[in-house]
């Protein structure tokens, strides 16, 4: 057995060392390194070079580049390549010739010709390290990977046409945070006039003429304001609590939410120039001291800034290319880049137009955002591809940069000097405030309403000139024009679901019962249990002339008219020498309306009685189960004898209309004969609502 095992180790020793030999042999007979040459029609003559261990490259044409995915101002000089071969350690040489009679007109071989390489994690074409060897007409890049790569040049000629920089700059810019080199056409306000418009408040001493504001209340009871930053730069700004942001939720944009974690604005919003703010709140979010500051961030604006040269220098603005916006978010959030421009955006000077010195500040942390898209390209597609792109980056872009930098008309595309602040005193930093302040406003909430003391029923129309006034830190009822006007507060179950909701009525004082009061002082507004409110549909203005240039506005009686529980008020305005004017304030669908019979407002006439010529009167009855609404009139005939014609005319209601379905007339020889209107109407079960009539005539 001893025996048997000595053997089997002598030969594993043997084909261990034939092994080795052989691979050693192998070894020794493959080359250092492979070379492999290409050319074709439209294709610059390539020679690569690569470590033996990847084995005999292969090069193939690719279709030609499209120029949008090029960086600024730079032309391929042929169709791309594509180069494979196995894995290697080490580095890969690329060499392509280019024939000087192709290179545009003023081009330094030594300073514009390039080798890109395409970096498919970014998304971009991105250059290597190149030599130029001008006696051989070539260029070699040194690579630890390989991939697609082109030939190209920088065009000196469209490097000093900045015009068309400036059209991809605008182009690149739009529809992003960064969009702060033009401002486009401005948002409009789209606050509904349907709606109950709001007070809301804004201070801002840098926003260019009127400050588009405003704030509606929204039919479900909450709110919604809108303001559109005229500024002319970012304006962050955090959101009190309870405060949502109706517009794209920015959560969703990794690098939004990065600028807003830097400048520790969590739960905030930015505002871009010409861009709105829309926030939608409920009443309750809204007390006297609520408010939200924005504040013009520099640093937002110059990073946000310098992110969309980037773009559009090195041709990632393709709205298709997401992995390039990926790639240059990725390299925007490094921490390093913010440091360096916060410190340029908290320098001072004393001279020099506010873009100018900001922009020569930016300059100086060209380092460190070439070190951050290094960085970012690390991240995503490793060290191997992403090693030394910082010093190409530089020596790349440089005079791309030298030459943006001198544009003299480089701040009209921002806006003429950041929105004129350069005409402002301070117009640096030192005294100039850049925040805004928006004040939000509201109106009463269904909870604040039903805390008002409840005004007394008046039948008897026991009229008064008293006044109940808000105290001076409620907020008002919803369409009240002034809070200092008269108010008064009616509980009643408006939509009949059981629960109490409030009848709020305003007017101004008046120094007796008869002066008419203004019709535009005058109004309603219903607020429900569900916390909602209602204001009226149709303004007194509009009910009439006997009715609009009324002396009252003065809660009566709560009655109920329908076939349903649902409460309406009669509310009094015209009190004449013996006879009261009134309407019938009810919800109907969602809004609160005065009663119509047909298309007038319903005119409820009572008074009079004995002494007087005419009386009215009204009440509630059912005519075969169902409810009916009456009013009753007289006419008293002195005679002799004398007597007493009257009349009782039926009406049934359904949605706020008084539809008449029956009359009846007759005489009495006295007052107490006439017949009665029903019950007071004041009963909620239609069973308990009045006498039943049976048929009525019609």
């Amino acid at each position: 057995m001893r025996r048997r095992f000595v053997i089997l180790s002598i030969v594993a020793a043997v084909v261990v060392v034939a092994i080795v030999a052989t691979l050693l042999v192998v070894r020794a007979l493959r080359p250092d390194r492979y070379t492999a040459e290409f050319a074709a029609d439209g294709v610059a003559p390539v020679t690569v070079t690569v470590p033996g261990e990847a084995g005999k490259p292969t090069i193939e044409a690719r279709p030609a580049v499209d120029p949008a995915r090029l960086p600024s101002a730079v032309q391929a000089l042929s169709k791309p390549v594509r180069i494979e071969a196995g894995s290697f350690d080490g580095d890969a040489r690329v060499t392509m010739t280019y024939g000087p009679a192709t290179l545009p007109k003023g081009a330094d071989p030594t300073a514009d010709l390039q080798i890109l390489t395409f970096v498919p994690d970014a998304g971009l074409w991105l250059p290597a390290a190149g030599t130029v060897d001008t006696g051989a007409h070539t260029i070699t890049a040194s690579t630890p990977h390989l991939s697609d790569w082109v030939l190209a040049v920088t065009d000196p000629r469209k490097l000093d046409d900045m015009k068309a920089f400036q059209e991809r700059m605008n182009w690149t810019l739009s529809g992003r945070i960064a969009s702060l080199m033009t401002v486009g056409e401005q948002d409009p306000l789209s606050c509904d006039a349907k709606h109950l418009l709001l007070p809301a408040r804004i201070s801002s001493t840098i926003a260019l003429g009127e400050i588009p504001l405003c704030q509606e209340a929204l039919d479900n009871g909450t709110y919604r304001l809108h303001w559109v930053n005229t500024t002319g730069l970012p304006v962050v700004s955090d959101l009190p609590p309870g405060f949502r942001s109706a517009a794209k939720d920015l959560h969703s944009d990794v690098f939004l939410q990065t600028v807003l974690q830097k400048h520790q604005h969590l739960d905030g919003v930015i505002v871009r120039p010409g861009k709105s703010l829309e926030v939608t709140f409920p009443g309750s979010a809204v007390s006297a001291t609520t408010q939200f500051d924005g504040e013009i961030d520099w640093s937002i604006y110059l990073v946000t800034m310098m992110r969309q040269i980037m773009s559009a220098m090195l041709g990632a603005d393709e709205p298709d290319n997401s992995k390039a916006r990926e790639f240059l978010d990725a390299s925007f959030r490094l921490t390093e880049l913010w440091n360096c421009v916060a410190d340029a955006a908290g320098e001072k000077q004393s001279s020099g137009s506010t873009f100018r010195t900001l922009f020569t500040f930016v300059w100086k942390c060209k380092g460190a955002i070439y070190e951050a898209l290094e960085a970012g390209l690390t991240k995503i597609a490793g060290k191997a591809v992403s090693n030394g792109l910082a010093k190409r980056l530089g020596r790349f872009l440089g005079r791309q940069l030298d030459v943006v930098a001198k544009i003299e008309d480089f701040m009209d595309i921002a806006r003429s000097e950041i929105a004129g602040l350069t005409t402002i005193p301070a117009q640096l930093f030192g005294h100039l405030d850049t925040s805004v302040t928006i004040q939000p406003s509201r109106v009463m909430t269904s909870p604040e309403a039903a805390a008002l003391p409840v005004a007394a029923a008046d039948p008897a129309g026991s009229f008064t000139t008293g006044c109940a006034r808000l105290p001076s830190a409620r907020f008002p009822p919803a369409g009240m024009p002034d809070p200092s006007l008269c108010y008064q507060s009616v509980p009643l179950d408006l939509n009949g679901n059981g629960k109490p909701d409030r009848l709020i009525l305003w007017r101004p004082g008046s120094p007796d019962l008869f002066t008419p009061l203004d019709a535009a002082s005058l109004g309603a507004v219903a607020y429900l249990d569900d916390g909602s409110f209602h204001r009226m549909a149709d303004p007194v203005g509009g009910w009439g002339p006997d009715l609009g240039g009324g002396s009252l506005f003065h809660f009566r009686q709560v009655v109920h008219l329908g076939a349903d529980t649902r409460a309406a008020a009669v509310v009094s305005l015209v009190l004449g020498s013996s006879t009261t004017h009134s309407v019938v304030l009810a919800l109907v669908g969602n809004d609160l309306r005065a009663v119509r019979s047909g298309a007038d407002v319903f005119d409820l006439a009572d008074g009079g009685g004995a002494g007087y010529t005419s009386g009215f009167g009204f009440g509630c009855v059912r005519s075969g189960g169902k409810p009916l609404f009456v009013t009753r009139s007289s006419l008293t005939d002195f005679g002799p004898p004398q007597s007493y014609a009257w009349g009782l005319t039926y009406y049934r209601y359904t949605n706020g209309v008084l539809t008449q379905v029956g009359v009846e007339q007759g005489k009495a020889a006295s007052e107490t004969a006439i017949p009665a209107a029903g019950s007071d109407c004041s009963s909620a079960p239609v069973k308990r609502r009045g006498p039943e009539v049976g048929a009525v005539p019609r």
